[in-house]
């Protein structure tokens, strides 16, 4: 998925549910180290799911 954020674009991959914020960072902790994700932004589907209605609506 594609979002534009504050004119900037976003590619957004989701890994998964956990269980907590804690596990959540560590999540994007492991993703920097074996994946070489530079800078991953952990969000919940919630949030998620209001930016593509936010989009939606325009």
């Amino acid at each position: 998925m594609r979002l534009i954020n504050k004119g900037r674009l976003w590619h957004v991959a989701i890994d998964g549910d956990v269980v907590n914020r804690s596990a959540a960072l560590q999540l994007a902790d492991d993703l920097g180290n074996s994946k070489g994700v530079s800078r991953p932004w952990m969000r919940s589907f919630g949030s998620l799911q209001r930016a593509v209605e936010k989009i939606e609506q325009k």
